[in-house]
């Protein structure tokens, strides 16, 4: 593309011509190249700390489904020799962008290799993160090889299997089911050799999943500065359809050693108010700055602010004032001697812009002494600070909205129950906040937040069916349905058609006014959801909450039983046989506990119809579901 296309419309095409799913984190990585180097243990520490950050928000289930053929990767000979990159039949995408230059040197050849080792870990699941490199053109070595003939792009048109794998309903239908056709692409990568290249260029590294080039005439990178920085800051305003909570994605930039190009990068950042995360002893740059860093939180804010202002950015001279002063000069020579003389042309910007924006920086410092260190904890941290330093007084309860989305991605309960969600800020919540989070945690599968809602007085009664509606509409990783290829994922009455046949004929009329609070519904909607979902653990706990919680169980061990006469593979099939078991298994030991305290009242209730499923009868289900567990309880057999 040429330099300078629109990023508003870099970032569309990402989503619909490459079909990204929407992030809910963005980490955008900056640092060395040619002169990096990493210590051992903190090389550990950093591949490992950002894998993690960039899986924490994946919204998967706790075993992952097959989701169809995965995406054919770039086949890579590097130098004359070969790595192939492949990916796995049953792919799953963590819900985060990692965004870096694309180029197989220095900390951009570490994320790739830290993305091939979590592939790698995590082959049978399938997992992987979207990791975008966006670089120059004519600085790609080989990048002729990339231009796709007419020849090539006929044939693709030609190929009848487009027209079927560029249908969203296709993709979303065989999430499900390993699909073994292979799913052309018109934007896939054949292949790439580069035996050998100008002295100027660079290889991509070939672990990377998407590349952005553009062109300006040049081989420079540093005039790729503003576009990426400015489909960053538009990537944060993605607008998700159908989604609740209405935030800006968190981003939150990496800086690792690193030299000049990497000092403007991060200034740009943090005036863009991106929160950045150092990584002290990696070198150059990022030394540099966290000594910094240091430097001007010890400084007292109001006897020099203006000494520091003047003395720096409008005088513009070395002459040291005072012993801090003469501190300063001494950090800047410290990098300065190292053979950086770079650091006389970015110090004034850098100065500057640290000491307005130091809350917006967290450094991360490893060290063998501290082995609970990680740069995923670091991450979040500075996360948080971001949210809280983005409003005033007036947006505090916005901020806090903002906290407990990120708690509820990250999965962090302990944070969220102290500093979120407590006994002073409970009349600080809207009954609207509290119902929107509640459906991002149910979105993301975080069954300990929902509980916190629920128990924190979430009106889970005001929930309306359009908001059902939408959780359909967002959840992509559902049990198999047969229906027609549609533009669209499957919906509440997809599930409903496949799942509750004549049979069940009461709960095919559980029909949703969109407009209305749901009331008492309103924990059974959740619930079957969850099942339909295949989220167990989410299922399970809201069973609890249901007016009948003799008859949820069962109703889920039907589901699931179908769900495995419809799977197409082994192990799938034995997954759904094994969950239909836990929730016949689950519905016996209700009945039972009831039996024993009481047993009349244990035999009236299981011959009372079930109100919240339409009147179906406990034994009718239990039946028709073949739950064994369940017809062999004490209650049945009396």
């Amino acid at each position: 593309m040429a330099l300078d296309t629109d990023a508003a419309a870099v970032v569309e095409f990402m989503e619909q011509g490459w079909k990204l799913p929407n992030p809910d984190l963005i980490i955008s990585v900056i640092g060395g190249g040619q002169q990096f180097h990493m210590s051992p243990h903190l090389r550990q520490a950093f591949q490992q700390g950002l894998v993690i950050a960039a899986a924490t928000t994946s919204k998967t289930n706790t075993l992952l489904r097959p989701r169809g053929k995965a995406r054919l990767r770039s086949t890579m000979e590097v130098q004359g020799s070969s790595s192939e990159v492949q990916g796995s039949t049953s792919e799953v995408h963590g819900n985060a962008w990692l965004i870096t230059t694309g180029v197989n040197t220095g900390v951009v050849k570490e994320v790739g290799e830290a993305l091939n080792k979590y592939r790698y870990t995590h082959q049978k699941h399938g997992l992987d993160i979207s990791c975008i490199g966006i670089g120059s053109w004519k600085y790609t070595a080989g990048c002729e090889q990339l231009i796709r003939s007419e020849t090539q792009n006929m044939a693709d048109l030609n190929n009848p299997l487009n027209a079927i794998a560029k249908s969203s309903k296709y993709q979303s239908r065989y999430r499900n089911q390993a699909n073994q056709m292979d799913e052309p692409d018109e934007y896939f990568i054949r292949s790439y050799v580069t035996k050998q290249h100008e002295q100027y260029q660079r290889d991509l590294e070939p672990n990377h999943t998407h590349f952005l080039l553009f062109d300006d005439g040049s081989t420079s990178t540093k005039n790729m500065l503003s576009q990426r920085a400015a489909m960053e800051k538009y990537a944060r305003f993605i607008h998700v359809p159908n989604t609740p909570i209405d935030i800006l994605t968190p981003i939150v930039m990496v800086l690792v050693e690193g030299g000049p190009f990497s000092v403007r990068t991060i200034c740009q950042a943090l005036e863009s108010n991106t929160p950045l995360v150092v990584i002290r002893e990696s070198g150059r740059a990022a030394d540099l700055v966290a000594d910094l860093y240091d430097y001007f939180c010890r400084l007292d804010d109001h006897d020099h602010e203006q000494r520091v202002e003047t003395g720096l950015s409008n005088k513009k001279n070395d002459q040291i004032i005072d012993t801090r002063d003469e501190e300063l000069e001494s950090i800047l020579e410290k990098t300065r001697v190292d053979n950086n003389p770079w650091v006389d042309d970015i110090k004034y910007d850098l100065c500057r812009i640290l000491r307005s924006r130091k809350n917006m920086v967290t450094i991360f410092q490893f060290s063998s002494e501290q082995l609970h260190g990680n740069l995923e904890d670091s991450i979040l941290e500075a996360l948080f600070n971001a949210a809280k330093l983005s409003g005033n007084d007036s947006d505090e309860q916005k901020t806090r909205v903002a906290e407990l989305k990120l708690a509820t991605a990250w999965n962090k309960l302990g944070y969220a129950q102290k500093h979120i969600l407590t006994a002073n800020t409970i009349t600080k919540w809207t009954e609207s906040d509290l119902c929107e989070a509640l459906l991002d945690a149910v979105r993301r599968d975080r069954v300990g937040f929902v509980e916190l809602l629920i128990d924190y007085g979430t009106p889970v009664g005001n929930l309306t069916g359009h908001k059902i509606e939408q959780l359909y509409a967002m959840a992509d990783h559902g049990l198999p349905i047969e229906s027609k290829f549609e533009e669209a994922l499957p919906t509440r009455s997809d599930y409903y058609a496949t799942y509750f046949t004549s049979e069940f004929a009461n709960c095919t009329d559980l029909k949703l006014d969109t407009s209305l609070p749901l009331g008492k519904n309103s924990i059974r909607e959740l619930f079957l959801w969850a099942v339909f979902h295949d989220r167990f653990d989410l299922a399970k706990y809201l069973c609890s909450k249901t007016w009948n919680q003799t008859m949820a169980p069962l109703i889920a061990a039907h589901i699931y039983t179908l769900a495995a006469t419809v799977a197409v593979h082994a192990q799938t099939k034995e997954h759904y046989t094994k969950m239909a078991s836990q929730f016949d298994v689950f519905a016996k030991s209700i009945i039972d506990q009831c039996f024993a305290n009481d047993v009349f009242f244990g035999v009236d209730l299981l011959k009372q119809p079930a109100v919240a499923f339409n009147n179906l009868q406990l034994l009718g289900v239990a039946q028709r579901a073949d739950c064994q567990s369940f017809l062999a309880s004490d209650c049945v057999q009396k």
